[in-house]
């Protein structure tokens, strides 16, 4: 801009430019589904842009083929296998013995959880995540969770544990409890555990 007798004057190389279109093919971007793209698609190949959700299949194998995948499918309860996302991207399960519970998962990059269940509850009762730290629960009678330990790695002696912890406590116990929360008792249900979730039913 520039300042002539007091007017504003436009710089004659402004108006020589047309506006530059940052995204001259919108599809090519949208539509993409590399680390820059949108991975929407066009189904009807007339611009209007649809969100894909994510796909389930019965087999972990991407390159199984249909009769496989239904063999497996069908051996296995139709539990799913594979989930993979808009993007390409699949994390793979694994089921016990019964194909009731699913005992591992590993994601596209290869990192590995696994779990240990406890088949009162049918619920997790231990898990190791991708970089090997390991955590545990304590269920009580009703199959509540009543206490949890972050154990830290297999090869290391470190962070809490569930020894000597005490899942179901007496009626005496909780109202005991609930009378003095902050009472040394507390650190005695407490034990070793990171966490103790005291219920009063009542």
């Amino acid at each position: 801009m520039a300042y002539a007798h007091g007017e504003l004057v436009k710089d004659a190389t402004m108006s020589r430019h047309a506006p530059e279109n940052l995204l001259p093919d919108p599809a090519a971007i949208l539509c993409s589904k590399a680390s820059d793209g949108g991975a929407y698609v066009d189904l009807d190949g007339d611009g209007c842009l649809w969100l894909p959700t994510g796909r389930i299949f019965f087999h972990s194998d991407p390159q199984a083929g249909p009769d496989t995948e239904l063999a497996q499918a069908t051996r296995h309860f139709f539990q799913p296998r594979r989930f993979e996302d808009p993007f390409g991207f699949s994390n793979t399960a694994d089921f016990d013995d019964y194909d009731l519970l699913a005992v591992g998962r590993t994601d596209t990059f290869g990192n590995k959880v696994s779990a240990s269940n406890d088949y009162r509850v049918l619920q997790a009762q231990s898990t190791t995540d991708a970089n090997g730290n390991r955590s545990q629960v304590a269920f009580d009678t009703l199959g509540l969770v009543a206490g949890s330990a972050v154990m830290g790695k297999t090869s290391e002696n470190l962070g809490d544990n569930l020894a000597g912890f005490q899942a179901d406590l007496t009626t005496a116990e909780i109202e005991r409890f609930f009378a003095a929360p902050k009472s040394p008792f507390a650190a005695e249900i407490l034990a070793q555990a990171s966490t103790r979730i005291v219920y009063d039913t009542d």
